[in-house]
């Protein structure tokens, strides 16, 4: 038995290596990379994040491909024939394809052009900016204290765009179930069809989970906004239990003053029901829970 295993193991090894030796074709994609560090242009229009290459060779050639991180290079620095470059792709190829295994037979490529447009190179540093979600698991609230190192980057680019640019953002998504003190690298955006250089690929996202908990201010009076006319307008009751839900580390900074309660006079006017929900305002970062009472009725007097 070990001997049919054995006999038929090296059939398998003769018939691969005889058959990597056969001619394939395969289409891969390989990433465009534009550099423009040492140039002052830069590229102004949107380009595409990969060519699909379609190559021919042998088994052996086809595999070595796979090893290897080719990359299709255009230096900026060494393309100053015209500030709007046409470039065939297909007719040029080996020119600008780095990386490659020597026998491979370039076939086909898409898109069959390249448009380049130039402008001149701007480099500044902008503030970052946190669009990535933080989700609190159920029974805790993240606290606004939140820390990014370093909290800018810089950017360089055509000038153009950098006249525009105001802030870079951090990768959309979502980091969920946070409970607790969480320090997070954090990877940065990266738009696919822009030419660009930033400084740092990613930051430290510092922050805090707090549990949620409720604070009532009691006796917060009930206020009437915009009046027009004589009328006299008053509430009952004129005073009412405001409850707030927010993180411990908010909540214990919070004062009864920066509660507002108001009733708008044209509500008043306009209401046929006698009773009316208040408009409460609350501190940022926390959220009203509920008045007591919900409703007030009130009295007019001409």
């Amino acid at each position: 038995m070990p001997s049919i295993v054995g006999s038929f193991f090296f059939a398998c090894l003769i018939w691969f290596f005889v058959s990597m030796t056969n001619l394939y074709s395969t289409t891969t994609k390989v990433p465009l990379v534009i550099r423009f560090e040492n140039s002052l242009k830069a590229v102004r229009n949107e380009i595409p994040q990969y060519f699909h290459v379609t190559f021919k060779g042998t088994g052996w050639k086809i595999l070595s491909l796979y090893l290897k991180n080719a990359e299709w290079v255009v230096d900026l620095e060494r393309e100053f024939e015209s500030d709007n470059l046409k470039i065939n792709t297909k007719k040029t190829a080996s020119q600008y394809l780095n990386g490659l295994p020597d026998g491979l037979v370039i076939d086909d490529v898409t898109p069959a052009e390249l448009d380049l447009i130039l402008v001149d190179k701007s480099t500044k540093a902008v503030p970052i900016e946190l669009t990535t979600d933080l989700e609190p698991s159920t029974g805790y609230t993240i606290s606004p204290k939140i820390i990014l190192t370093p909290d800018s980057v810089r950017v360089s680019g055509a000038k153009t765009w950098m006249d525009t640019l105001s802030y870079w953002p951090t990768k959309y998504g979502t980091i969920a179930h946070l409970n607790s003190s969480f320090n997070v690298n954090l990877k940065l955006h990266r738009p696919s069809q822009k030419s660009y250089t930033i400084s740092h690929n990613e930051i430290l996202l510092q922050g805090k989970a707090e549990q949620l908990a409720e604070l009532e201010f009691a006796d917060i009076p009930v206020k009437l906004s915009h009046q027009k006319g004589r009328d006299t307008i008053i509430f009952l009751p004129n005073r009412v239990n405001v409850i707030i839900g927010g993180g411990l580390g908010v909540l214990e900074n919070i004062h009864r003053d920066s509660i507002t309660v108001v009733v708008p006079f044209d509500r008043v006017i306009d209401d046929t029901s006698g009773r009316l929900k208040p408009m409460v305002s609350v501190p940022e970062n926390t959220q009203l829970i509920r008045t007591i009472p919900q409703e007030l009725e009130y009295i007019i007097r001409k």
